[in-house]
């Protein structure tokens, strides 16, 4: 057994389908610990992509759909790599330290991106390399999660949407905070071979934390709003559609897709948007499940979190922007059978409503 394999059994992992941990036992006490102390894992689909030299900025500039110009060693910023008609090839979030920019982006997505901005080099002194076999993420949830990092040696962790190395390095290459699941969430870039020993870590410290496995992750996912590619996004979906419109940029130039972003939203915006449903107790949808409004098809469920031990069942659905209002009653039709809907707000929307 390899040391992480060794501290998730001990932590009583539990696994499904996947080579990655279900959950620990309790999905639902993992979930609560997120709201109410830590729970920490792994992002076992998380992978990294470094562009390093004295020209990654500017030569990332033309490409990404993000803004580089402006961006600070310690800050980061979400981007895409599209396609000319505007689909997202990648998905990243750029990082950027004094000597590269770390571009965090889903595993499958990372050696295609490597040599699509392989592709794109010409003379440019940048050096390319996807990382994801050396690197690994972790994910810390809750708001407890600053006692934990304390562990670590860290007495102030950094700002949303900035990342820090923490001065004594123990293992930790970069701590980020993101905030993108609607409770205080930090990201942590390690080496892979460091990442059982600092997840034994980061849980040790703080009363009540749980380790966190994949169904509770993905429902709170879920439950916040927040696409993921290959699920919720592919070539057929314009980013805007899923709610990615921070990730793109109508100010800073030219890059691929950018005439096609400039026009969805100067004739007023996506056609379609990715929202939250909520289901009654007991139903149990499934992803690819048609949406209706009133007996006419209007979108498909992209994603679906429905174990019992959570409650009912809630998903995400890409569907006509007429139908995604916050209180719409709709339905979800496989077949004969049809489960009653109702449009939530996103987990993100109401953290952050008066509240990085």
């Amino acid at each position: 057994m390899t040391d992480l394999a060794t501290l998730l059994s001990r932590l009583g992992a539990r696994f499904g389908a996947g080579t990655d941990p279900a959950d620990f036992g309790d999905p639902a006490a993992e979930v609560r610990a997120a709201g109410s102390a830590l729970v920490a894992g792994l992002l076992p689909w998380e992978g990294l992509v470094r562009v390093v030299g004295s020209e990654a900025v500017p030569f990332l500039q033309r490409l990404l759909s993000c803004d580089l110009r402006d961006l600070a060693p310690g800050a980061s910023a979400p981007g895409c790599l599209l396609s000319p008609t505007g689909r997202a090839l990648a998905v990243v979030l750029a990082l950027r330290t004094d000597g590269e920019v770390l571009l965090g982006v889903e595993t499958p997505f990372a050696r295609p991106l490597a040599q699509a901005l392989e592709r794109y080099r010409f003379s440019e002194a940048v050096g390319i390399a996807d990382g994801s076999e050396t690197a690994a993420w972790l994910i810390l949830l809750g708001p407890k999660a600053p006692e934990a990092l304390r562990s670590l040696g860290v007495a102030e962790p950094p700002a949303r949407g900035s990342h820090i190395v923490p001065a004594n390095g123990e293992g930790v290459g970069r701590i980020l905070r993101t905030d993108l699941l609607g409770v205080p969430e930090y990201r942590l870039l390690a080496p892979r071979d460091q990442a059982a020993s600092l997840l034994e870590r980061l849980l040790a410290p703080v009363p009540g934390a749980r380790p966190i496995g994949t169904v509770a992750r993905e429902h709170l996912r879920i439950r916040a709003g927040l696409p993921r590619p290959g699920l919720d996004l592919d070539d057929s979906v314009y980013p805007e559609e899923v709610g990615l419109e921070a990730a793109l940029s109508t100010s800073k130039g030219c890059y691929p897709g950018q005439e096609v972003v400039a026009k969805i939203r100067t004739y007023g915006g996506a056609k379609r948007r990715l929202i939250v449903l909520g289901f009654d107790a007991g139903d149990e949808p499934r992803r690819g499940d048609a949406v209706e409004r009133e007996g006419a098809e209007v979108g498909r469920l992209t994603s679906v979190s429905a174990e019992p031990a959570l409650g009912p069942a809630h998903a995400l659905a890409l569907v006509k922007k007429e139908a995604a209002a916050p209180g719409t009653l709709l339905a979800a039709r496989r077949g004969p059978a049809s489960l009653r809907a109702r449009v939530l707000p996103s987990a993100t929307a109401i953290a952050s409503s008066p509240r990085p």
